[in-house]
C-alpha cells in the first residue's frame, strides 16, 4: 500500500433492513448503496482539507434508518455537519438539496412516494461560502429549462440551509455560561 501525503475520505452508505418496504440483503452493500457511497465521497472530499491528514483515512458511515426520500442530499448535509462538529478542517460546509419533476411541477426535497413517480430529478451539493458546486447529479429526463430552474431552486435552498447550519454549529461550540 502506498503512503500518501494527503489523506483519503472513505464513505460507506447503507440502508437498515427495515428502512423501506421490500426485503434487503445484509451480507454486503447493494449496488445502489455502493453508488450512493461513491456519490457521497465525491460530494464531500473537496470540502475536507485532506492535506491536513497525511497518511490517514477518514471513514464516514451512513446508516439510513428510515427512507423518507432525498436520502443522498440528507446524508451529504448531515455528514458535512458531523465533520465540522468533529473539528475536521474543512474549506466550507457542504449543503445538498434535491428536486424531482412530477408532471409539469418541480418539487424540492421529494418524499419517497414522489421519487417513485418522478420523470427526472437533480441533486446538487455545494459549498455556498466559496460559491462552488461539489456534485451535480441528474437522472431521468429533464429539459434545459427544467435543469436551469431545478439548479436555481437547489442552490437557493442550499444557501438557506448553510446559513442555518452555520448558526447551529456556532451555538453548539459556544462556551457554556459559568454557574454561580
Amino acid at each position: 500500500m502506498e503512503v500518501s501525503e494527503e489523506g483519503k475520505l472513505n464513505c460507506e452508505f447503507q440502508f437498515a433492513t427495515f428502512s423501506a418496504s421490500g426485503s434487503r440483503r445484509r451480507n454486503e452493500q447493494s449496488e445502489i448503496e455502493k453508488e450512493l457511497s461513491l456519490l457521497l465521497v465525491q460530494s464531500l472530499e473537496v470540502s475536507v482539507r485532506l492535506t491536513s491528514f497525511p497518511k490517514s483515512i477518514l471513514d464516514i458511515y451512513v446508516l439510513v434508518l428510515q427512507d423518507g426520500g432525498a436520502v443522498l442530499s440528507a446524508a451529504c448535509t448531515g455528514c458535512s455537519l458531523a465533520l465540522a462538529d468533529a473539528c475536521v478542517e474543512m474549506f466550507d460546509l457542504v449543503t445538498a438539496c434535491s428536486v424531482a419533476k412530477l408532471g409539469g411541477e418541480i418539487v424540492l426535497d421529494p418524499s419517497t412516494a414522489e421519487e417513485h413517480m418522478q420523470q427526472g430529478g437533480l441533486m446538487v451539493s455545494c459549498m455556498p461560502s466559496v460559491n462552488e458546486i461539489t456534485q451535480l447529479y441528474q437522472f431521468g429526463e429533464l429539459s434545459h429549462k427544467d435543469i436551469s430552474e431545478s439548479l436555481d431552486l437547489c442552490l437557493d435552498a442550499c444557501k438557506k440551509l448553510h446559513t442555518h447550519m452555520s448558526k447551529v454549529l456556532a451555538e453548539s461550540t459556544a462556551p457554556l455560561p459559568a454557574s454561580t
